[in-house]
Order: C-alpha cells, then sequence, then structure tokens
C-alpha cells in the first residue's frame, strides 16, 4: 500500500512525516483521532487538510516508512489510521 498522502523532506520538519507537505505531523492526526475527534472535528479544527487526509482504518500494523533520500533516517510509523487515496 502507498502512502501518497503522507510526506517527509529534509527541509520541512527535520523529515517528519507530514500530510501532503502541509508542516502537520501524522502523529498530530493520529493523537487527535486518539483522543477521540471524528474526520468532522479535525477537519473543523485543521482547515488545510482534506477528508481523504484522514482515513481511520480498524487494523493496526506498523510500518517504516521511508524519508526522502536526501534524509538519513526512517522513521517508524503506526499506518493504522491512513490510507491512500486519490
Amino acid at each position: 500500500m502507498l502512502f501518497t498522502r503522507i510526506t517527509t523532506s529534509p527541509d520541512k520538519m527535520g523529515c517528519v512525516p507530514c500530510i501532503r507537505h502541509l508542516r502537520f505531523p501524522v502523529a498530530t492526526a493520529v493523537a487527535m483521532v486518539a483522543d477521540g475527534m471524528t474526520t468532522d472535528d479535525i477537519l473543523a479544527e485543521q482547515p488545510d487538510l482534506e477528508a481523504g487526509d484522514i482515513s481511520v482504518r480498524s487494523s493496526s500494523t506498523r510500518t517504516n516508512l521511508p524519508c526522502s533520500p536526501d534524509c538519513s533516517t526512517t522513521p517508524d510509523m503506526t499506518r493504522s489510521m491512513f490510507e491512500t487515496s486519490a
């Protein structure tokens, strides 16, 4: 599965996985969902996000998302919340 909405870049937040180069960390969105916020709640609070950026799934698998070739780290993160959306 490709995560096209999750991006990393060494010149943006030091390769922290973000949503669509918005400088909005994936971990922040995951924490918001974990705190019980709905997609509508998150979108109301973060108007730059789109519904497709947040997709709650029932699985809780883990993956290493590759960082950009210019970054020396590969962040480990949970992918249970996000899936590719066109």
